[in-house]
C-alpha cells in the first residue's frame, strides 16, 4: 500500500511513535508552514491554506486508491503526489 512505503503515514493523526514523538503533526501546524511558504512567494497565495490542506489529503487518498486497485505502483503514486501538490501549490519543481 502507498501508505506503508512512507513513515508515519499509515498512522493515526496525534499517534505516538514507539520512540514518543509525534507521528503526525496537526492541521494547524501545516497551515501556519503554507502561510509561512506564501509569505515567502513559494506558494500561491491565492488559495487558502485549509484548501491546500483538503487538496493534499485528497491527491494523497487517490493515490493510494490507484495503488489499492492495482492502476499505480507506489512508486508511481508517490510521484503523481509529489508533482500533483507541487502544481496546486503553485510551487516550482525543485532542478535536478
Amino acid at each position: 500500500m502507498f501508505a506503508a512505503t512512507r513513515p508515519g503515514l499509515s498512522q493515526r493523526p496525534g499517534h505516538r511513535s514507539s520512540s514518543g514523538g509525534r507521528a503526525s503533526r496537526s492541521p494547524w501546524t501545516r497551515a501556519s508552514w503554507i502561510r509561512r511558504g506564501q509569505q515567502a512567494g513559494e506558494f500561491d497565495q491565492d488559495a487558502s491554506p485549509g484548501w491546500l490542506i483538503a487538496a493534499t489529503v485528497a491527491l494523497g487518498h487517490s493515490a493510494w486508491a490507484e495503488v489499492a486497485a492495482g492502476r499505480m505502483s507506489s512508486a508511481e503514486a508517490a510521484a503523481a503526489v509529489r508533482i500533483s501538490i507541487l502544481r496546486v501549490y503553485g510551487a516550482e519543481p525543485p532542478t535536478r
